[in-house]
């Protein structure tokens, strides 16, 4: 498949800009720009949302195998998903696993499972007021996306002020803001039949998340005109944050039934417990090898001083019982405890 923004904003090509721009000199008494002074002859100059937003491409693939016999039965699926993001340096890709089987092992025994995993990797650009659609709305059609030998270009520099902000496109392929994500999940159950009226469910089900997400801010430099310096940095930047939750619980039920005559009589007893672990670690570097090429908090000058790592873990364990009385098939009533 494929995607596009639906919709771009109205902004000025160059020869509009040159005509708003000698206005404005004329307005607050300033030497016009020589280079506008004539904006017919001028080319469009950048329009800077063609640049940074894309047709982007989408594509899944699944494949699934089933099968059964007079016992038991399974289904296992796997999937890819891959998908470009519309705006420059997005993307996303995602792998996963989906199983389930059941088995009627004895005639009293019945077991099953339910598994699943995946791993994702997201790249997202940065957002908000310092973000790359941010700037590529402000930015001015007279400022080119590369200079000459092809690095990228900076704001100009007009009687002695900088004209122009961030190069978004520079931002887009430059700043990284990464995150990996995993989970496994799933459960296992068995049904134990002891006599006609009488089943116990036993079932233990886990599921396992782990977070690696990193925002990495390379060295770069707009150029330099004159005395003026434009936006630089000159001490790469990590940050990282580290997470991981665990659930798991374990149930046992049993279930009585038994209907005589005008009566039905079900019952339900059991017990549930269940724990969760919640872990955050944030990191921080600053000042790495030139190149920036290997992004590794034991490769930076200087280390956070303080982690500020959350830990978090809540456990309960619960009695549960029900008893519910029909009569006739039209009134009943039901008690609840837990």
């Amino acid at each position: 498949g494929f995607q596009k923004q639906g919709r771009f904003l109205d902004v000025d090509n160059l020869q509009q800009y040159a005509v708003l721009q000698n206005r404005l000199a004329a307005v607050f008494g300033t030497q016009p720009r020589a280079e506008f002074a004539n904006p017919a002859i001028l080319g469009p100059g950048t329009n800077w949302q063609n640049v940074i937003f894309r047709t982007a491409v989408e594509h899944s693939h699944n494949i699934a195998v089933s099968g059964a016999t007079d016992k038991s039965d399974f289904y296992v699926s796997g999937g890819y998903f891959k998908q470009d993001g519309t705006i420059l340096g997005y993307d996303f890709d995602r792998y996963s696993i989906r199983g389930v089987i059941n088995s009627q092992a004895k005639e009293w025994l019945k077991l099953g499972t339910v598994f699943g995993a995946s791993r994702s990797n997201e790249n997202v650009g940065l957002g908000s007021n310092t973000g790359i659609i941010y700037n590529a709305l402000l930015a001015a059609p007279d400022q080119a996306v590369y200079n000459a030998d092809g690095t990228f270009a900076g704001p100009s520099v007009v009687n002695g002020q900088i004209q122009g902000g961030p190069n978004p496109v520079q931002q887009a392929l430059n700043i990284t803001n990464n995150l990996v994500r995993s989970n496994v999940n799933g459960n296992i159950y068995a049904d134990v039949k002891f006599f006609r009226d009488l089943t116990l469910h036993s079932e233990l089900d886990g599921d396992f998340n782990w977070a690696n997400g990193q925002t990495f801010n390379t060295t770069y430099s707009y150029g330099q005109t004159g005395s003026i310096p434009a936006f630089h940095n000159d001490n790469a930047t990590l940050n990282r944050a580290i997470t991981s939750s665990t659930y798991w619980s374990w149930k046992e039920y049993l279930n009585y039934g038994h209907t005589w005559g005008k009566h039905n009589v079900t019952a339900l007893a059991g017990r549930e417990v269940w724990e969760s672990n919640y872990n955050y670690i944030p990191l921080s570097g600053i000042g790495f090898p030139a190149g920036n090429n290997v992004q590794s908090i034991a490769l930076a000058n200087a280390v956070g001083a303080s982690v500020a790592e959350q830990i978090g873990t809540q456990v309960m364990q619960s009695y549960i019982g029900r008893v519910i009385y029909t009569y006739d098939n039209k009134y009943s009533i039901t008690a609840n405890i837990r």
